[in-house]
């Protein structure tokens, strides 16, 4: 195929970053025997530094994972809903929720019917079926609480894992060690990596102003 045609091509051609990410790390490895084992750069503690900060943001994050997972409520459970109705914790939050929020509408219909004869029995009657209702979503809420807490957990070390390894993604190597290390690294969580990350990886080869 003539250069030329090559070269329209490659323009056209859509890239396939993780399949980049992986060409990449291979010549990083293939580097590797080239590489002085004395090899030492001015920044290297500040990238090993960053590297045991994602360790530790990682393994805090499986912490999380596994205590989410531990605090879902017991599928055999019920959570008691107005006028002793009771709706086993197997179905869904929301699904809970709607069931008592209908409940409720229903007997305030009857509700209602009851004011348009007697407005004093109705308005009773719908002021204990409100706080029948209030108490049922919060013994909803008591059921998940526990969820709840893990839930917020594991997204705050989930964050913290992606922000740790983004920092990784875009750090500047300095030496042809540190990109070995680097790229030997990424490699382990190339199937998990986020766009913003991959872009990061990028940017963090061109020449800065660049990128």
């Amino acid at each position: 195929m003539p250069n030329t045609t090559l070269a329209a091509n490659a323009q056209t051609m859509p890239i396939d970053r993780r399949a980049a990410l992986g060409a990449l790390a291979g010549g990083a490895l293939l580097a590797a025997p080239l590489i002085a084992k004395a090899e030492q750069s001015p920044s290297g503690a500040e990238f090993a530094a960053l590297i045991e900060a994602h360790r530790e943001a990682r393994e805090a994050f499986e912490v999380a994972a596994g205590d989410l997972e531990a605090a879902w409520p017991d599928k055999n459970a019920d959570v008691v809903g107005i006028g002793g109705a009771r709706y086993n914790l197997k179905n869904d939050r929301a699904r809970i929720a709607r069931g008592i929020d209908d409940h409720a509408e229903r007997l305030s219909l009857m509700a209602k019917t009851v004011a348009a004869v007697s407005p004093a029995v109705g308005a009773e009657a719908l002021a204990i079926l409100e706080r029948e209702r209030s108490a049922a979503r919060g013994r909803l809420d008591s059921a998940f609480a526990h969820m709840d807490a893990a839930q917020a957990r594991y997204d705050e070390k989930r964050r913290g894992e992606d922000e740790a390894l983004f920092a990784i993604c875009a750090y500047r190597c300095a030496s042809l060690a540190e990109i070995e290390r680097k790229f030997r690294y990424l490699a382990r969580f190339k199937d998990e990596l986020l766009g913003e990350q991959t872009d990061a990886i990028f940017a963090s080869l061109a020449p800065e102003g660049e990128a």
